[in-house]
């Protein structure tokens, strides 16, 4: 047996410290104790600080440790011959360290981009952490930085049809600290829908688009008809909002983005009368449901519209009138509906029923509740409604022919801080006869804003006994420093109206003071009728627009103006715009209708006139500028000019052969349709 004491291998044990700073054992011995076992005894070095234990190896190799001088190896073969070293060691103490409480956030993952439209990308991610707090996302598309968000989902929008964009997002802290960008992701938007026509097809926008009806809740009282759809899980009941937008490059594309299920809305001007309409018939209930329309321009100009709707079948948001099978005793809901408009609305002004409520008349004659009390004109009978006191909305109930409302013994008012009245699907009938400059509608007085009448049809109406100051349907005279707000006429039209031209018989509506006014797609269609004007934006009009109107009174026919801005205004009258209009027979277009006033911008484009007095400006060399692009003119009074008028060059005027008896360019002028004229394609 050999027995080994080599003490320069030092340092065993990887983590304990090495000999060279411990002190040597001495005096190492190897007794056999029998065929198997050996005991290794030492002496302890002289200075022991530092020292936790011993190594003891056989060969080389560590076969175990001891704290005392002693080591038996066992396990031994017989006669084997072994050598021995013992190394002193020490435990390694714990190093304490304190992390980086500057740490930079950990890299955001999990980046997914969604096309939503033609112009928007909806971007989600996981949260990244931090040793103190995520403070928000540095986002880039394409290499350029977007705003920065404190969500882990963003919304890219104004971005360009069927287009690739790049996205990365890192996340940063309040103290600067930045994760650096995760992987990039793309995605391409959604190709352009047919609504879009092609270059020469529209008219590049006069001003940017602007939203007329349906506004956001904040703008809103809480009542307003938009806001609430009726829902009781067994009597199906449609809900119809038309959007009213004004200017940009028409046609517009319309984009449900967000809605409830169900709802749907008419995107492109060639899908009929869904066109710009949000149609929903409910089939659960709601509260709050957001919906949102991104609407896009020919020019890919867009514009957002968002509000909630929620449902109800409470009388608190919803009162139901019969003529036919109502009673007055009933509590007005939909299985047992009242029958007068009396019991609806109340017989006097003061009385405050039903307020802010949505009223459903079901098919059926009704008579109009005149109120002797109204704040209005004490001699005009009238019914006078009041958003606050009154129900909100009249609408005719869907499915059911048009109510028909007897006019024959007065008009209807609103006076000063009505907003959100809504009317729809009704068929006013009649005028007093015996009263002078009758009006279907008289809206007067400081703060009124937010009405819309949508396909409201005024049958055998008339200007009463005479009409020496503006009898008319619809007249919007608020005073002069105040402006109606948001009026939207859609699809409202006149039949059997009452003939002559007593100097102020204006069928359709005569406008003072109003801003934000849209009428679109309304009309005036009687052969031989005479009138003194019919759609006319008199006075002191911001931002008024005539669009796809139409006047046709055939070639027995007359109107001194058709489709008018500007005669005496007070103040000023600016950016208003005809366009898509049709007259034919007698009725111009006029932008503006007299000399001397304050007038500014005036558009007149894409219009087929057929009449005598053609397209005319009254005062061509101040004020404007009034612009007159690619109309279809068939007249022979000539196109204006002067140093206030613009035109694009291409409108077309001809003596006879250019249009229709209906207005439409004829065969010989086939190529120009979609160029040049109202009609669209």
């Amino acid at each position: 047996m050999t027995i080994e004491t080599d003490w320069t291998k030092t340092g065993i044990g990887g983590g304990g410290t090495t000999s060279g700073a411990l002190g040597t054992p001495t005096g190492v011995t190897a007794t056999p104790l029998s065929s198997s076992e050996i005991s290794v005894d030492f002496q302890p070095p002289v200075d022991t600080s530092g020292i936790d234990g011993y190594y003891v190896l056989r060969d080389g190799v560590v076969i175990g440790t001891t704290t005392g001088t002693n080591f038996v190896d066992s396990g031994l073969s017989p006669g084997s011959t072994h050598s021995y070293e013992v190394v002193p060691y020490a435990v390694p103490q714990p190093i304490s360290a304190t992390t980086d409480a500057d740490a930079p956030p950990t890299v955001p993952t999990g980046l997914t981009v969604t096309p939503a439209s033609s112009s928007q990308n909806n971007l989600a991610w996981t949260a990244s952490t931090d040793p103190i707090a995520v403070t928000g996302y540095h986002l880039t598309r394409n290499g350029v930085a977007l705003p920065d968000t404190t969500n882990t989902t963003y919304a890219d929008t104004g971005l360009q049809p069927n287009t690739l964009y790049s996205y990365t997002v890192e996340a940063f802290d309040a103290t600067g600290d930045v994760s650096g960008p995760c992987a990039a992701v793309s995605a391409t938007t959604d190709a352009l829908s047919s609504g879009f026509l092609p270059a020469g097809h529209w008219i590049a926008a006069k001003k940017p688009m602007n939203l007329v009806y349906p506004e956001a809740d904040s703008t809103v009282e809480a009542f307003a008809r938009h806001r609430w759809a009726y829902y009781d899980g067994v009597n199906p009941v449609n809900y119809r909002i038309p959007l009213g937008i004004q200017f940009g490059a028409y046609p517009y594309v319309f984009e449900l983005v967000t809605a409830p299920a169900g709802m749907t809305l008419g995107t492109v001007w060639n899908s009929g009368t869904t066109y710009g309409v949000l149609n929903w018939t409910p089939n659960a209930a709601v509260s709050g449901a957001t919906v949102q329309v991104l609407v896009t321009d020919q020019q890919n100009n867009t514009l957002t519209l968002t509000f909630t709707v929620s449902t109800s079948s409470s009388t608190v948001h919803f009162i139901f009138v019969d003529a036919v099978n109502g009673n007055d005793a009933n509590a007005g809901t939909i299985g047992a509906p009242l029958k007068t408009l009396a019991a609806a609305y109340g017989s006097t002004f003061a009385a405050v029923v039903n307020a802010g409520a949505i009223c459903y008349l079901r098919a059926g004659t009704y008579t109009l509740p005149i109120m002797t009390d109204n704040d209005i004109q004490s001699t005009t009978p009238m019914m006078e409604f009041s958003t606050v006191a009154k129900p909100s909305a009249m609408i005719g109930f869907p499915g059911d022919a048009l109510p028909v409302i007897d006019m024959s013994t007065g008009g209807w008012g609103a006076n000063i801080n009505v907003n959100d009245l809504f009317f729809q699907d009704l068929a006013p009938n009649g005028y007093l006869t015996t009263q002078s400059n009758y009006r279907l509608m008289l809206a007067t007085g400081a703060g009124m804003a937010r009405m819309t009448a949508d396909n409201v049809g005024w049958t055998n109406a008339g200007y009463g006994a005479s009409a020496a100051n503006n009898a008319t349907g619809w007249f919007i005279d608020i005073n002069n420093t105040n402006q109606a707000a948001n009026i939207f006429l859609n699809g409202c039209y006149e039949t059997n109206r009452q003939s002559g031209q007593p100097g102020n018989n204006y069928a359709g509506c005569s406008v003072y003071n109003a801003i934000n006014m849209l009428v679109q797609g309304c009309y005036t269609i009687q052969s031989g009728l005479l009138c003194d004007a019919a759609w006319y934006f008199k006075s002191d009009v911001t931002n008024g627009e005539f669009r796809g109107c139409t006047v046709n009174v055939g070639a027995t026919g007359g109107f001194t103006h058709a489709f008018d801005c500007g005669q005496a205004p007070d103040v000023q009258m600016t950016d208003c715009q005809t366009s898509y209009c049709t007259t034919v027979g007698g009725g111009g277009i006029f932008l503006p209708f007299s000399s001397g006033y304050t007038f500014g911008a005036m558009w007149g484009f894409r219009n087929s006139v057929n009449s005598s007095r053609g397209m005319q400006c009254l005062d061509p060399n101040s004020g404007g500028p009034y612009v007159f692009d690619s109309n279809a003119v068939q007249s022979t009074t000539a196109l204006p000019t002067g140093t206030s008028v613009q035109t694009d060059g291409l409108n077309l005027l001809e003596a006879s052969g250019l249009l229709d008896a209906n207005g439409l360019l004829t065969s010989a002028y086939a190529v120009d349709v979609g160029i040049v004229g109202a009609q669209i394609g």
